[in-house]
């Protein structure tokens, strides 16, 4: 035996016992597989090391001779082919049944059958179904049929073997009865009727005419002339005011419309009952009108007598009524009573003499106290009355009297023409007062009220507003808070830079604005003199006290700040021009002019005298310390 490899691992079932020392390749001895002969060639059918383990349900009996792999015959699952698939069951891998989800029990091969199949393996058609696919029975009675021909018989509306078709005078999928044809046939897949017996309409004739005069309908769209109480187009349901299922007329109901199914509604007046068609109580008479005045109000729903009259009526229906009688009753047979002023015996429904009209008014004020019983005109009026029936009162006129057709007259102050029964503008009230500080002098005439003038305040502008004192409503002087004594004008305390008992005088020109609020004294500005500094001091004048200019003794003339004369060296009537280069410094007083000092030329001595240099001539007009301007001249020949 010889042997191969780092490890001398033994060569397998060689030829010569020999095998290549790198590989242990050799060549095999008969019933071994190369190429290292250590594994035994299996007959057909067998596979494993010593060829004892039986291949599986392989396709051509053949199998892996190493792992027992193979291609599996119909029905069982790789890799070796020894048990069944899913799908399959049984000993020998049989298909499973109809079931639901295509897989049963891998022993018994049981299962939940699909819808129509039957059995423990789901292979026989189940009640109400039938043949070799096991399809679902027809419209079959009792809904089972022969399980080989599914033959039955069958149920109303459908025909053939398997009831599958529709009989005659039948159609549609579910084969629903056809309409009243003529003949009563229609079409198999449409129900449609060639013609419609009467009565009817539609394509399938199976809908019935309504409440139509003659019974006949339009055959496409049911309508037709309603009978009465029906309603357009089709007279299928009741009319507005017609109701229940033979549409009778509504009763006496508000709007003369009542409820379609009952009859029930809001009733008129005078009706009762749910379809309004009694006399409600206190009506009677096939009209159901009113009841008279009878006591209690109810009355015989036949002849409307009542049994007795409420207070102030008479009859046998209690429907006339008492004249004007004095409380209010009179006899229930004649109607006559005691009158009322005014009224004439016996019913009291005539003016007795001296009163007129329907309500017999008493006469106006007419001479005779008589007049007119329809017009309740007077021949003549009274002093102080106007008017046909002399019963208008004349206005506030002057002298009482007035116009006896017009009612005119000239009016007392504060009324307003033509019948001095109004104010006029300006004037309000029952006695026509005058309007107080109105804006406009108007107010309103009732109440008085308007927008108030400046100063004034109240309802009817009478009064002071806050701020405004006296009779005249008056501003307030510069009071602290603005407000003062509405009688005489005194404020408690004055605003700064104002004095007095009103503050109405303006402090003078004083340090800080302010002065004594009694005196109006104070400390006077630089200027002013004391003690209320509204005059210019010593020295000073104008309206703003400005001081005098270089008067001697200081002293000007307070209105114009005119000088008496000025201190040396200026001029002018407010001595404030200062004398140019005079000699001694003093000039004249009202022109300026004096002697000039070397080199400055009169009249007042303000500019520099000229100089003169051949060929030029030059004038030095103007010169300070810090410049001199220079105008060149032309040479002038001397």
């Amino acid at each position: 035996m010889d042997y191969w490899g780092e490890s001398c691992k033994r060569c397998g079932q060689c030829k010569g016992s020999k095998c290549d020392k790198g590989t242990g390749s050799c060549t095999c001895k008969s019933g071994w597989a190369p190429p290292k002969c250590t594994v035994r060639l299996c007959e057909a059918g067998f596979w494993g090391q010593s060829c004892s383990k039986r291949c599986g349900n392989c396709k051509g009996s053949k199998c892996d001779k190493g792992t027992g792999s193979c291609t599996c015959k119909s029905g069982w699952a790789p890799p070796k082919c020894t048990v069944c698939a899913n799908g399959y069951w049984g000993q020998s891998c049989k298909k499973c049944g109809n079931c639901k989800g295509s897989s049963c029990d891998k022993k018994t091969g049981s299962c939940q059958c699909e819808t129509g199949w039957a059995g423990q393996t789901c292979t026989v058609c189940a009640n109400g179904y039938w043949g070799q696919s096991c399809k679902k029975c027809g419209n079959c009675k009792g809904s089972s049929c022969d399980k080989k021909t599914g033959s039955c018989q069958c149920e109303t509306g459908w025909a053939g073997q398997t009831c599958t078709d529709c009989a005659d005078g039948y159609w549609g999928q579910s084969c629903k009865k056809c309409g009243d044809c003529k003949g009563s046939s229609c079409n198999k897949q449409t129900g449609r009727c060639t013609s419609c017996a009467d009565g009817f309409w539609g394509q399938s004739c199976s809908s019935k005419c309504g409440n139509c005069k003659g019974s006949k309908c339009d055959k496409a769209t049911g309508s037709c002339t309603c009978k009465s109480g029906w309603a357009p187009p089709k007279c299928t349901v009741c009319a507005n005011g017609y109701w229940g299922q033979s549409c009778k007329k509504c009763g006496n109901c508000k709007g003369s419309s009542c409820d379609k199914n009952t009859g029930s509604c809001q009733c008129e007046t005078g009706w009762a009952g749910q379809t309004c068609t009694d006399c409600a109580d206190g009506y009677w008479g096939e009209s159901c009108k009113r009841c008279g005045q009878c006591k209690g109000s109810s009355c015989n729903k036949q002849n409307g007598r009542c049994t007795s009259c409420v207070d102030g009526f008479w009859g046998q229906s209690c429907s006339k009524k008492c004249g004007n009688c004095k409380g209010s009753k009179c006899d229930k047979g004649t109607g006559s009573c005691t009158c009322k002023s005014g009224w004439a015996p016996p019913k009291c429904t005539d003016c007795a003499d001296g009163y007129w009209g329907q309500s017999c008014k008493k006469c106006g004020d007419c001479k005779g106290s008589s007049c007119n019983k329809q017009t309740g005109r007077c021949t003549s009026c009274a002093d102080g009355f106007w008017g046909q029936s002399c019963s208008s009162k004349c206005g506030n006129c002057k002298g009482s009297k007035c116009d006896e057709g017009t009612g005119r007259c000239t009016c007392k102050s504060g009324w307003a023409p033509p019948k001095c029964t109004a104010c006029a503008n300006g004037y309000w009230g029952q006695s026509c007062k005058k309007c107080g500080h109105c804006k406009g002098s108007s107010c309103d005439k009732k109440t008085g009220s308007c927008q108030c003038e400046t100063g004034w305040a109240g309802k009817t502008c009478t009064d002071c507003a806050d701020g405004y004192w006296g009779q005249s409503c008056k501003k307030c002087g510069q009071c602290k808070g603005s407000s003062c004594n509405k009688q005489n004008g005194h404020c408690t305390s004055c605003a700064d830079g104002f004095w007095g008992q009103s503050c109405s005088s303006k402090c003078g020109n004083c340090k800080g604005s302010k002065c004594d609020k009694a005196t109006g004294r104070c400390t006077c500005k630089s200027g002013w003199a004391p003690p209320k500094c509204t005059d210019c001091a010593d020295g000073y004048w104008g309206q703003s006290c400005k001081s005098c200019g270089d008067c001697k003794g200081s002293s000007c003339n307070k209105q114009t700040g005119r000088c008496t004369s000025c201190a040396d060296g200026f001029w002018g009537q407010s001595c404030s021009s200062k004398c140019g280069n005079c000699k001694g410094s003093k000039c004249d007083e009202g022109t300026g002019r004096c002697t000039c000092k070397s080199g400055w030329a009169p009249p007042k001595c303000t500019e520099i005298v000229f100089f003169h240099i051949n060929p030029l001539e030059f004038r030095l007009i103007e010169g300070s310390q810090d410049f001199i301007t220079i105008v060149v001249l032309h040479s002038i020949q001397r």
